[in-house]
């Protein structure tokens, strides 16, 4: 290496975007909403189809649960959509959110009215807060306690949430056990000293959408609290390759979609005409319960599905195994919402076919962000290692280094004292001709234990490159 600058990647992988949305199976409904809005915003048929979804879950919480072989499961879903920015998510998550802007608007209305005819010994209404952005989780856990026991924590800036209050370290365990919570469908219990402080929230149900770019993807996929703490397992993920440098202008409407404007109506007519019920006493949802027949063939091929990914544990789902392991009842959640977006009670073959199908991309999706994650962070350890070596070399009259000062000294984050890590790390180095091997352990078991540090490491410049 005679160069002056020795360049390091910040790109990561290029396997992004290898899976494409099966958006034929999102239901009549979705499905030509996603297409419609994908054509209209020019944005990845990914993202549309999420923002739609998202909605869906949203609806069809607040009406129904969906069971099979006796276990009960919200139809809530909780999805991440990663694109970068100039990618058009914020324009594509408003069109899908029209219907829902229209029914809180006109239930605010409505809650205005009524309070100017309260008497003055009279409660108040329950608000009409149905939608958050940047919540805490008390704050989350007051609003279904007081006003509606249903919500949607969407954002189309959704680094704004993890970057926010609820996420702080100190914060960040309890909001990852409430989220997790939501999602099982789990009595919350809430105990504190102060009066009226203490109660507990008994079917409430909580979807999420955040659509964030890639950079803070990688920050939260690269969190191992959240990754242990099984938050992320319960994320539906699309990571869509970017159209950018694609997109001919289009002399389209969007207010004049028939298409768009069916979909409003139907999403808006299910909220203003079958209104979700509240148990009198505590507020809680009244929900019916969809089951799915273990007779029939929407039964059978979930079964199939279930035994494929309970394999593909030891194979192919191998480095995604808590997310792969609940994608079967993520099928079950799903069939639910296209029984309720059509309608329906009771899910039908189509309905789970549909489901299958959509289980079937985001397991695939998952692996690709994994790989995509995986790569972008090893990318990252590699630069901590040569920041890290720069100062030593720097401050010191050292040029060589051993194993044991590196596990010592070297960013924890980097390897964390794993000897393996550690040694793959050097290894990268030493293939850019960063470091030398300078010492063996023996000819039985050849192991580097020293490195000399190299000239070329001091012209090092972290900067994007495709050589890397």
């Amino acid at each position: 290496m005679n160069s002056e600058v020795v360049p390091i990647s910040l790109t990561g992988t290029k396997s992004q975007g290898a899976v494409r949305f099966p958006v034929d199976y999102l239901g009549p409904v979705l499905s030509q909403a996603a297409i419609e809005i994908a054509y209209l915003v020019q944005v990845p048929v990914e993202i549309a189809a999420q923002t739609v979804l998202a909605v869906g879950a949203l609806v069809s919480q607040q009406y129904a649960d969906v069971s099979i072989d006796g276990r009960v499961s919200p139809t809530s879903l909780y999805l991440l959509s990663v694109a970068g920015s100039g990618d058009r998510k914020s324009h594509a998550d408003k069109l899908a959110m029209l219907p829902i802007q229209r029914y809180l608007k006109q239930m605010r209305h409505e809650y205005s009215e009524d309070c100017k005819f309260l008497a003055e010994d009279e409660p108040r209404p329950r608000y009409p807060m149905l939608m958050a952005e940047e919540p805490t989780i008390e704050g989350i856990h007051r609003n279904m306690h007081e006003n509606w026991p249903t919500m949607g924590l969407f954002s189309d800036e959704g680094g704004q949430f993890f970057g926010g209050h609820a996420m702080k370290s100190e914060n960040q365990m309890r909001a990852i056990t409430a989220l997790s919570k939501f999602w099982d469908g789990s009595t919350i219990t809430r105990t504190r000293g102060a009066k009226g402080e203490s109660y507990e929230l008994v079917d409430r149900r909580l979807s999420l959408h955040l659509m964030m770019q890639p950079i803070v993807a990688q920050g939260i996929f690269s969190n191992e609290m959240m990754r242990h703490q099984g938050i992320l397992a319960r994320c539906l993920v699309a990571m869509p390759k970017s159209i950018q440098g694609t997109r001919a202008h289009r002399a389209s409407n969007v207010e004049e979609s028939q298409i768009l404007q069916g979909y409003s109506d139907h999403i808006f007519n299910m909220l203003t005409t079958d209104r979700f019920r509240m148990h009198p006493d505590d507020g809680s949802l009244v929900l019916d319960t969809i089951k799915v027949n273990q007779q029939s063939s929407a039964y059978s091929d979930w079964v199939d599905f279930y035994n494929a990914v309970e394999i593909g544990l030891l194979g192919k789902y191998e480095s995604i195994v808590p997310a792969a392991a609940k994608m079967p009842e993520q099928v079950i959640r799903m069939a639910g919402i296209m029984a309720v977006m059509r309608g329906s009670r009771e899910v039908s073959c189509d309905d789970m076919v549909n489901a299958l199908y959509l289980g079937d991309y985001y397991l695939d999706s998952l692996i690709a962000c994994d790989q995509e994650i995986r790569g972008s962070r090893e990318l990252s350890d590699v630069e901590l290692m040569v920041s890290w070596f720069k100062m030593f070399y720097g401050r010191t009259s050292k040029t060589e280094i051993s194993s044991r000062d590196v596990l010592r000294d070297a960013p924890y984050k980097a390897h964390g004292r794993d000897k393996r890590k550690m040694q793959k790390l050097m290894g990268q180095l030493e293939d850019h001709g960063l470091v030398r091997v300078s010492k063996w352990t023996g000819q039985l078991n050849p192991r580097p234990t020293q490195w000399l540090i190299l000239p070329d490491m001091m012209k090092v410049e972290l900067e994007d490159d495709d050589d890397w």
